[in-house]
């Protein structure tokens, strides 16, 4: 009964060898297919545009739940094409009663008129963090109305 059991083991197991050996040779032919990494403090941002207006929403994480942000956007005088997005984070652990000290994600949602190939650099407390930009398609943030 043992040796039916040590083959079946050796059998699962070299199937699964088998198929990340096969599958690491498939990513060293193809090395586009690797996934991308992202770098640490990455932000996702959603982006979607429509007529001429770009609208970018999102969150940050920051160490715990007493903190408050604001969020300007604007074009860069300097560089032609690009949009800078300045998340000013507040520390108001002193001015509030009870916080939780846990890390704790803070939405932003902001729009700007610009032109379609508009470049965003994001700096949260004028600190440059990289981003990873995902694009949708316009929707109406107050809904749709549907009238019978």
């Amino acid at each position: 009964m043992s040796k039916w059991i040590a083959l079946i083991v050796i059998i699962i197991a070299g199937s699964i060898l088998g198929y990340l050996y096969i599958d690491l040779k498939n990513l060293e032919l193809n090395p586009t297919e690797l996934p991308v990494v992202e770098v640490p403090n990455t932000v996702r941002i959603v982006h979607s545009f429509s007529d001429g207006i770009h609208r970018y929403t999102g969150s940050i994480k920051l160490p715990h739940s007493c903190f408050s942000i604001n969020t300007e956007i604007e074009r860069d005088p300097k560089i032609n094409g690009d949009i800078v997005l300045s998340i000013t984070t507040k520390n108001n652990i002193t001015e509030q009663s009870f916080c939780s000290q846990i890390p704790t994600r803070y939405q932003f949602e902001t729009i700007i008129e610009a032109p379609e190939e508009s470049h965003l650099v994001l700096r949260v407390d004028d600190i440059p963090r990289p981003t990873k930009i995902i694009e949708t398609q316009w929707t109406n943030p107050t809904g749709t109305i549907i009238v019978k």
